[in-house]
C-alpha cells in the first residue's frame, strides 16, 4: 500500500467522523429540546457583519473581513483624502455661512 493512499484513507476517515459527531450531537440536542449550535464542527457566516465563525471541538475562531480602503480629513479650510498612500488635498467649493468655533478666542 502506498503512502499517499494511507494518508488520503486517514484524511476522509476523519471527515466522516466529524461529520458523524456533528450529527450525533444535533440528534442529542434536539432530543433533549435545546436550542444550541454544536460545537463539535461549525461554520457560520454573517453576512450583516460580513463575519466568518468556525467552531471545532469547543474551539472558536472568528474572521472578519473589513477592508480600508482611504482616510479622509475634513477641515473648514481643506478637505484631505489620502488613498493608496497618494495625498489628495482640495478647498471646498461651497460655503456653509458659519463658522466653525476653535478652541481659542472667538
Amino acid at each position: 500500500m502506498n503512502y499517499k493512499d494511507l494518508l488520503t484513507l486517514i484524511i476522509i476517515f476523519l471527515f466522516v467522523l466529524a461529520l458523524g459527531l456533528r450529527a450525533a450531537e444535533e440528534g442529542v440536542y434536539a432530543t433533549m429540546g435545546i436550542d444550541k449550535r454544536p460545537a463539535s464542527f461549525d461554520f457560520d457566516f454573517d453576512a450583516r457583519d460580513r463575519s466568518y465563525d468556525f467552531s471545532i471541538l469547543g474551539r472558536h475562531w472568528q474572521f472578519a473581513s473589513t477592508f480600508k480602503i482611504a482616510d479622509f480629513y475634513a477641515d473648514r479650510k481643506k478637505v484631505n483624502i489620502r488613498i493608496s498612500g497618494r495625498d489628495i488635498t482640495f478647498h471646498p467649493l461651497v460655503n456653509l455661512g458659519f463658522k466653525l468655533k476653535s478652541g481659542g478666542k472667538s
